[in-house]
């Protein structure tokens, strides 16, 4: 984040709200990663037995919706907050890095 600070030449109130979003974002990583140990664990147990138990599968899909929805108010808050804060010249900034980051992550998966 401080990367990205320093390339769009955030002043001390968009760094505040920068700040904000990122800590909007690792407590949604942390849910999300306790979640996914569980559910491989619960689709280890699923698999290891004969028939396939789809209320269970069911639940866990339920479960990781209910984490994505719980935090899906405060991620999107945050950013529209960010962004809104950004001028024109540090949005099309933000914009081209996005590009290139995408670039790159494509590259790698081909």
């Amino acid at each position: 984040m401080r990367r990205l600070s320093k390339k769009l030449q955030l002043d001390d109130e968009q760094q505040t709200k920068l700040a904000i979003l990122q800590s909007a974002v690792k407590t949604t990583q942390v849910g999300m990663v306790e979640l996914r140990h569980d559910s491989h664990r619960v689709l280890g147990e699923l698999l290891a037995k004969n028939d396939f138990d789809r209320n269970k599968a069911v639940r866990i899909m339920h479960d990781l919706a209910r984490q994505i929805d719980a935090h899906t108010g405060l991620l999107v808050d945050s950013f529209s907050e960010f962004f809104a804060s950004l001028d024109c010249v540090q949005k099309e900034r933000l914009r081209l890095i996005w590009q290139t980051n995408q670039s790159r992550h494509m590259r790698r998966w081909h």
